[in-house]
This record gives structure tokens, C-alpha cells and sequence, in this order.
């Protein structure tokens, strides 16, 4: 299959939503393949991964005023990767303070805008995780639908 840019550009929302969700061992599986090695790549941080906090900010019903809802610790990271055709950004913002995994999230980013390594990082790597993570989601959902409860409202007789 031939390298789509505009589809890698697609991609890259969903891919860094996948990725940023994936635990480490399922990282740490990705980068195991020996194409992906973070050994291969020489790259420099323009941001090294740190960690911080971020307001989050909800809404009663999707529809009522917004109100700050407190805060959450999200660890973040930006490299540039050096390749033939110039350098690749990399950026990663994940939810805790596991700097290492920003790190990866990061190269993993700026490896998925390379012609040579995108549809099979895609394919082989983000699309499994993607459908883990929903297979995950959807059992939750279930568990959760089993719990529900309905009300009933009863009255008196006219």
C-alpha cells in the first residue's frame, strides 16, 4: 500500500489518543519491533518530558454554565527526529506523571509521519491497541448497564 499523506494526517488525532491511553507494557511491545527500536532513531527533546497540571473544566448536561472542576497531572514531551527528509516533530501530552511513557508516545508520534514506517505501525501496532482499548471500553459499559436501575413512577388513580 502506498504512503498517503493526507491519511497519516487523518490519523495522527486518533493514533496520539490510542497511544496516549496505552499502558506501558503495551508500549514497551511497540517498541520492541526492531523497526521501531528507539535505539534506531537519533532525536533531540525541544521540550523534555515534564509533568504538571492542567484545569479541567465541566459542564452540567452538556449545556449548563462551565464551572472548573479541578485539577489533573499530565506529563508532556516534544522531540525532533532527524531523518533523511528533514526533521519530524513528535509531541505527546498523557494523563499522569509517567514521564518515560510521554517520551514514547512522542517518538511513536513523530515515527507515524515517516512514509516508511506508517501504514505498518498502523496496522500492526495502533490498530490492535485501538480495538483493545474498545473491547475495554465496551466491557465496562456492560458491566456498568448491568448495574442499572430503572424507576418507576406510580399514582394514584383518577
Amino acid at each position: 500500500m502506498q504512503f498517503c499523506a493526507e491519511r497519516a494526517a487523518d490519523r495522527r488525532g486518533t493514533c496520539l489518543s490510542v497511544l496516549a491511553r496505552a499502558s506501558q507494557d503495551e508500549m514497551e511491545v511497540v517498541l520492541r519491533d526492531e523497526m521501531i527500536s528507539r535505539l534506531a532513531y537519533s532525536y533531540e527533546f525541544l521540550r523534555t518530558p515534564e509533568t504538571g497540571l492542567v484545569t479541567v473544566r465541566g459542564r452540567i448536561g452538556s449545556t449548563g454554565r462551565a464551572f472548573n472542576l479541578g485539577d489533573v497531572t499530565v506529563s508532556r514531551a516534544t522531540l525532533r527526529l532527524e531523518c533523511g527528509g528533514g526533521p519530524i516533530i513528535g509531541i505527546a501530552r498523557i494523563l499522569g506523571r509517567d514521564r518515560d511513557r510521554a517520551e514514547i508516545v512522542a517518538l511513536l508520534d513523530a515515527l507515524l509521519q515517516l512514509p516508511t514506517l506508517h501504514e505498518r505501525l498502523y496496522e500492526e501496532h495502533i490498530a490492535p491497541l485501538q480495538r483493545a482499548q474498545a473491547a475495554r471500553r465496551a466491557e465496562a459499559a456492560a458491566d456498568t448497564a448491568a448495574t442499572r436501575v430503572e424507576f418507576s413512577v406510580m399514582t394514584r388513580g383518577e
